[in-house]
């Protein structure tokens, strides 16, 4: 029915150093579900939402300068743009409970959110800030219970939009560095492990 807003110069803005808001103390070895990218269902979509240019603002403005984003190519990164859902949620609501299983993963737009773990407040974050990710990631539960201290404006992206689309896009950069590595003369009588 209607175009979605140009996208035009929309990640110009994305930078490459790492968030202030990046937290030391995360779990840093889970283990992982397994997801081949040479078995994905080709007849997937993944869901489109529409947005009007005032979103997309908002989205260029928080969510393209996680640091989870930024590595991605430009039609990948429009894909996440596109597939997530903006929330409203009221001050006081749980988001996420602790030990529950992931099924999305969210960046503030605007408001704060209290993260506790057995029940104890362990941080606070505000606008720009993302959480759910580890869940997602690593098919391991929810590590904290995520509340929210005013009223948010929340994107939510679902877990098989958010696994596929960076699974996706790791695979093919490792298929093309290893596609330019064979066409090195040096390197051609190594195998594909090596």
């Amino acid at each position: 029915p209607n175009d979605p807003p140009s996208w035009a110069g929309f990640a110009s803005n994305v930078s490459n150093t790492p968030p202030m808001n990046l937290s030391s103390h995360r779990r840093t070895s889970v283990s992982a579900e397994a997801m081949n990218p040479h078995t994905f269902n080709d007849n997937w979509k993944p869901p489109v939402h529409q947005l009007a240019a005032s979103q997309l603002h908002s989205l260029n403005n928080s969510v393209i300068k996680n640091f989870l984003f930024q590595q991605l190519d430009e039609e990948s990164l429009k894909t996440i743009i596109f597939a997530l859902e903006e929330k409203h949620i009221p001050k006081g609501t749980e988001i996420i409970k602790q030990g529950d299983e992931g099924d999305f993963f969210y960046v503030v737009e605007k408001g704060s959110v209290d993260y506790i773990v057995n029940g104890e407040n362990v941080n606070t974050s505000s606008d720009g800030s993302s959480f759910g990710e580890l869940a997602l990631m690593y098919n391991s539960p929810r590590a904290a219970t995520v509340v929210t201290t005013s009223d948010c404006i929340l994107w939510a992206l679902d877990r098989l939009t958010f696994r596929r689309i960076l699974l996706e896009g790791t695979s093919k950069k490792r298929a093309m560095y290893e596609n330019f590595l064979r066409d090195v003369p040096v390197l051609q009588s190594l195998s594909s492990y090596e």
